[in-house]
């Protein structure tokens, strides 16, 4: 049987024009719906590095106000109990939670967890845009070109990968 113009051979089978784009247009497809669901992981990955964020404030808070706490409780108990060893105690445990967020530089912390966030989402929307732009460049119709894409794809993402493993352990 003469392959008629246009025609691609997939195994025994022969695909005409119009088999060919119907393919096409399903994985075309099914390359938008993979786009998709790579743009809904990249925000889940956000959020989840917003949760990590806000749980570096709030534990922040919970300790110098649990400080605090501790100091003002052991100034009411004295004054209402005159007991001065369990005062000196309270005090004390309050004093030295106060003392140790601040020998820890909690401010520092939430600087750094916030540049870290800021550019961990750089880093993520920039690799998330060059995928896309390369996706959209690839004919899917020639596998020269989308195994291009797929090596483009997997070097660009080992270098992203590398870049937010460097700021990861840049404060470790």
């Amino acid at each position: 049987m003469p392959e008629s113009v246009g025609a691609v051979r997939t195994g025994n089978v022969i695909m005409g024009t119009d088999e060919r784009k119907i393919e096409n247009e399903k994985l075309k497809g099914d390359i938008i719906e993979l786009m998709d669901r790579r743009m809904s992981l990249t925000r889940k990955l956000h959020n989840y590095i917003e949760g990590t964020f806000s749980g570096i404030q709030t534990m922040t808070a919970i300790a110098y106000g649990l400080g605090i706490f501790l100091i003002v409780s052991s100034v009411l108990y004295y004054f209402l109990t005159e007991q001065r060893l369990e005062v000196l105690g309270f005090s004390a445990l309050g004093s030295a939670e106060m003392v140790a967020i601040f020998l820890y530089q909690p401010m520092q912390r939430v600087q750094n967890a916030l540049g870290d966030f800021s550019q961990h989402t750089v880093v993520l929307h920039a690799w998330n845009t060059q995928v896309a732009l390369k996706m959209l460049h690839m004919r899917i119709d020639d596998e020269a070109s989308a195994k291009e894409a797929c090596e483009y794809i997997r070097d660009i993402t080992k270098d992203y990968a590398e870049t937010i493993e460097r700021l990861t352990e840049r404060h470790e």
